[in-house]
């Protein structure tokens, strides 16, 4: 094998070696900017009807947190969430104050989970935890579809 040869095998291996790194690293760069644009847009969504709820005005001891993100890979993780919690015993009347608070944000006294679209985000509202009148706490839970 020549010298010119050689040369011409290490110039066409260096290029598609470039390339595939150029690709990889151009794929990456787009799931990232997928990732924040869907995931902030989930959260803007969550938000509004979070407004909406206000639940902060009947249960101010409520624990807020928000997680997740939107774009996840193979499903990995937690979605994206808006997370209540509080205690049942410290607010016996809870499930009566969270009906006000939902039926006043539009989404009706009963009948949760609650669901409503935001824009193209579908959002939907559940609570778990303790039942009226018992102890432990409660959580409310906003989240994307």
């Amino acid at each position: 094998m020549g010298m010119r040869r050689r040369t011409r095998i290490v110039l066409v291996a260096s290029i598609a070696m470039l390339t595939i790194v150029g690709a990889a690293v151009g794929v990456r760069v787009w799931y990232d900017t997928n990732q924040r644009e869907k995931t902030d847009a989930a959260f803007t969504a969550m938000r509004v009807v979070d407004q909406r709820i206000d639940l902060r005005s009947v249960i101010p001891d409520a624990r807020r947190t928000e997680t997740g993100v939107a774009v996840r890979p193979l499903g990995a993780g937690p979605g994206p969430s808006i997370d209540y919690a509080f205690d049942a015993a410290a607010t016996p009347d809870w499930k009566a104050r969270v009906g006000k608070r939902m039926e006043a944000a539009g989404f009706g006294e009963n009948g949760e989970p609650w669901f409503t679209q935001v824009g193209d985000e579908p959002v939907s509202v559940t609570m778990s935890g303790a039942t009226a009148g018992g102890g432990g706490s409660v959580y409310l839970v906003i989240s994307t579809s």
